[in-house]
């Protein structure tokens, strides 16, 4: 699996492996992940280190889902230093350190609904050291004076659909 670009290799991992799903509105087709089957894909190395950096995306949480917590997205270098992005308790979450403390996870404002599909914004500045979630084109929470993600290459493993934490169990996508 690629990216639009070719750029970023994907790998899907889970059994049977992931598939595309057509789905309406803005979105023509998109990952079909089931976290009961543990789908996922890794992909190439995004450098996220202590820079400025935006991640968007369309998701559904499916009318089936029960999970109080799903990833969307992770980058983790080690076991204390992850950016994680998921939705726990319905609400997006951002973390920079593994969901570790307050000061560095961001959860969203939005209580988010089953069966509707959301365009999410995730938007680092590093020099206004600010993390911004924005849900559908609208800011959801912000959280200022945020020190950088201090993740590193070096052994750092990229995921869509799966995230991590030392405080909470992987998380599968769900939808």
């Amino acid at each position: 699996m690629n990216d639009l670009s070719g750029y970023f290799l994907g790998i899907a991992y889970g059994l049977p492996i992931p598939g595309y799903a057509t789905a309406t509105n803005y979105i023509r087709q998109s990952i079909d992940l089931d976290p009961t089957n543990q789908q996922y894909i890794r992909i190439s190395y995004v450098n996220l280190n202590q820079q400025s950096f935006t991640i968007q995306l369309w998701f559904l949480i499916r009318s089936s889902a029960s999970l109080v917590d799903f990833g969307i997205f992770s980058q983790c270098g080690s076991d204390l230093i992850c950016l994680s992005i998921s939705i726990h308790n319905f609400r997006v979450t951002l973390s920079f350190d593994s969901l570790r403390s307050n000061v560095s996870t961001l959860l969203g404002g939005s209580i988010l609904s089953r069966s509707y599909w959301y365009h999410l914004t995730i938007v680092y500045n590093a020099v206004l050291r600010q993390q911004l979630i924005y849900i559908n084109g609208k800011i959801d929470a912000i959280a200022n004076d945020v020190t950088p993600y201090q993740g590193t290459s070096f052994g750092a493993t990229t995921y869509i659909g799966l995230s991590s934490s030392i405080n909470y169990p992987l998380s599968y996508s769900h939808g």
